[in-house]
């Protein structure tokens, strides 16, 4: 009988299943915290559908192949399926070598939905039990570690089709996922800066992921994502859109995480003087707090009457975040790079 549970530890920030699986990977195996601090500062958003996406960059799963501290292989089922036609005997060999595990699968199987496929986290398996440690956001409507039986798992595997596996903008397929001790990253004050600015003036940074994605039109950036969250809330109100938390969950993420990181630059002399301003994103921190409490009671009642109160509270957040952020630039330090590339070859020879 073999067990192995890789390292989790809960996330900072949990409002999608793959930022919640960077931050629970990283945060159980490093304290590496730069290549954090230097990104999720732009937000991005958009309301295609009946929902509104909110995030920090475009078709958020991409951001498991953006982030440097983590070694990613992205494997057809087929292929899978080709070579070893059991999959519980396939993610426990990845697991043995220090890989979690990023798939859809049917969770209706083990949850009480007829059909629910959803991306989940796998990071564990126990024989003694017969097992799986999976983590996502659909068993207790948050983001929690749990157990699933092998049996039950497989089942919700098999299940999904090429049509029902919609990560990577469908391309599909099964992820793994391992922490690169190898790999580093310091923060960067440029980005940081430059980020901070595109923020500011909402500026369209597609141009980042062009060479890989071409972007959606419709989309909105920085500041503006608050004007397309209030557009999605009084179509709510108006009966025309269905309630979804997420949006405002992330814009309450961005805050968090905007205090973490001021309060680190400061420690580490990347800005001047932010006390104040540290204390002011602190508040606007609990305030989004508030506001999201506010709005999952509308969503438990399906009352949507305190909706015009929080689209108000909300655009008063936005102007006092743009006030914060135009103190906040000037007093950056953008530092010259002293980071030294080695070239590994060399070592070899």
């Amino acid at each position: 009988m073999k067990s192995k549970i890789l390292p989790m530890q809960y996330p900072a920030i949990a409002t999608w299943t793959w930022q919640a699986g960077i931050f629970s990977i990283l945060q159980a195996n490093c304290n590496n915290v730069d290549w954090i601090y230097s990104n999720y500062i732009q937000l991005v958003a958009n309301s295609f559908s009946n929902t509104c996406n909110l995030d920090f960059i475009p078709r958020g799963d991409d951001s498991f192949f953006a982030c440097p501290l983590l070694y990613t292989q992205l494997i057809k089922r087929k292929l899978i399926k080709s070579f070893c036609n059991d999959y519980l005997e396939f993610i426990k060999k990845c697991i043995d070598q220090d890989n979690y595990i990023y798939m859809v699968v049917e969770q209706g199987c083990f949850l009480d939905y007829d059909s629910l496929p959803h991306d989940i986290l796998i990071f564990g398996y126990d024989d003694s039990e017969e097992v799986v440690h999976v983590a996502d956001f659909t068993f207790k409507n948050k983001y929690s570690f749990e157990k699933v039986p092998y049996e039950l798992l497989i089942k919700s595997i098999d299940m999904i089709s090429e049509k029902k596996d919609f990560v990577f903008d469908f391309k599909g397929g099964v992820l793994l996922l391992s922490y690169d001790k190898s790999a580093e990253y310091t923060f960067d004050t440029k980005l940081v800066r430059d980020s901070f600015i595109e923020y500011l003036e909402c500026m369209e940074t597609t141009d980042r992921f062009r060479s890989y994605r071409m972007p959606w039109r419709g989309e909105t950036y920085g500041l503006e994502v608050y004007d397309t969250v209030i557009d999605f809330l009084r179509d709510i109100h108006r009966h025309k859109k269905e309630f979804d938390y997420r949006s405002l969950h992330n814009i309450y993420s961005h805050k968090v995480l905007m205090v973490k990181r001021l309060k680190y630059m400061q420690e580490n002399s990347y800005i001047r003087e932010a006390e104040n301003i540290i204390v002011e994103y602190t508040n606007l921190k609990e305030q989004m707090l508030v506001l999201v409490n506010k709005f999952l009671r509308c969503m438990v009642r399906n009352n949507a009457n305190a909706l015009p109160e929080i689209i108000d509270s909300l655009l008063k957040i936005k102007n006092h975040e743009k006030e914060l952020i135009t103190a906040i630039i000037p007093k950056l330090v953008v530092k010259q790079s002293d980071r030294i590339f080695i070239d590994k070859r060399a070592q070899l020879r």
